[in-house]
């Protein structure tokens, strides 16, 4: 039995197709993607599957056949893709976020979602307070941008500014660092199609 297993083992690793020396380097096996293992994984999200399985057998049992039923649960896991966030309705490339804090302190945006790219985001203080506007993922903490981008970092009462910033796809996270101003509400998604 230990030979029948020795000579299958070997047998598949003679047959195993040796890997490529090409551009992705010495011992790389190259599958025609340009991506490395690491981009690769970033697009797909693990998902587990999991089915009930019952094998029948017949078994010797104190000198007699009897059927046996083994109830076992098989699991596999596959390389889903990640659904992308729909592109915007209306294509833009110009976000106003506009702070309030008159009644209870919030932002308003001009527009739920832009293309991904380079976006101006324009910021109105409409409050009696000084605000500030910083932006980052949701799913992250980099790259963090803010307006305006030059100390104190307050844009005074009736002030507009604005910045281009380069926002990639998906969710963004937009808040005001003043005193309990995000927790009160000065916060807002911004959606990057």
């Amino acid at each position: 039995m230990r030979a029948a297993v020795a000579a299958l083992a070997a047998s598949l690793v003679l047959a195993a197709p040796p890997a490529s020396a090409g551009a992705g380097g010495a011992g790389t096996a190259q599958t025609g993607d340009a991506r490395t293992g690491a981009q690769a994984a970033a697009d797909c999200g693990t998902v587990q599957y999991s089915k009930p399985v019952v094998k029948r057998k017949k078994v010797r049992r104190n000198g007699k056949w009897v059927r046996v039923k083994r109830k076992k649960l098989k699991r596999w896991w596959t390389c889903e893709p990640v659904p992308q966030p729909p592109g915007c309705a209306q294509p833009s490339s110009t976000v106003g976020v506009t702070a309030y804090d008159v009644t209870g302190t919030r932002y308003v945006l001009s527009r739920p979602c832009v293309d991904a790219g380079l976006v101006n985001v324009e910021l109105r203080n409409q409050g009696e307070d000084p605000h500030n506007l910083y932006l980052r993922p949701a799913s992250g903490f980099d790259p963090v941008y803010s307006i305006p981008e030059d100390a104190p970092f307050e844009l005074e009462p009736l002030g507009v500014e604005d910045r281009t910033v380069p926002l990639s796809a998906g969710q963004w996270y937009l808040w005001c660092s003043l005193l309990t101003h995000e927790p009160d509400g000065m916060n807002a998604t911004l959606t990057v199609g």
